[in-house]
């Protein structure tokens, strides 16, 4: 017997059948089959008949999820342009044209010593753990241990570092970043 509502479908009288009492099998084969068509209107939309299981999608223009088909490492360059003036901050943005995701910041020795890295931002969501400046020697190409695993730039993301020149002149600011890129 089943309870929809305030009512319980299963043994009671059908007109439709010359008036007889119903023995419930006559409900439970329409039951079955609104389950089953239901099920079937499920899967005809894309979602998954049972979970953990995809069913195949219809052959209109629906969009096909797909996992990531290539992983590769590559590097991005950030470059100040002009020369940063002595004691100044600057703020240098790059916008990847893919999913890109940062794991080791490279900035050459010869200048590493003259910036500090103030912060490094993907997106407007600062990458380090708190408040504070590093000397850009950490990021030097010399240096080991330095692997990060920054959050994800989504495309056209901003990816942005903020250096401060300490030296007594003015001094360009290069740097690369290298990391993975899912196409």
């Amino acid at each position: 017997m089943y309870e929809i509502g305030y009512y319980d479908i299963g043994m009671g009288y059908n007109p439709d059948v010359s008036g007889t009492w119903d023995t419930g099998d006559e409900v439970e084969a329409l039951l079955g089959a609104a389950a089953r068509a239901h099920q079937q209107r499920k899967t005809m939309m894309g979602r998954p008949a049972r979970p953990g299981y995809m069913q195949p999608m219809p052959a209109s223009g629906a969009v096909h999820p797909r996992p990531p088909a290539d992983d590769r490492e590559w590097p991005i360059g950030f470059d100040s342009v002009a020369a940063v003036a002595a004691g100044a901050t600057a703020n240098i943005t790059q916008r990847p044209q893919e999913l890109f995701r940062p794991e080791r910041i490279v900035i050459p020795a010869a200048i590493a010593a003259s910036f500090l890295v103030n912060d490094i931002k993907v997106g407007n969501r600062s990458q380090f753990l708190s408040s504070g400046a590093l000397p850009a020697a950490t990021f030097s190409e010399t240096s080991f241990g330095v692997r990060l695993l920054l959050d994800t730039c989504q495309v056209a993301m901003d990816l942005a570092l903020n250096v401060t020149n300490v030296s007594a002149g003015a001094v360009r600011f290069l740097a690369t970043m290298l990391g993975r890129v899912v196409k």
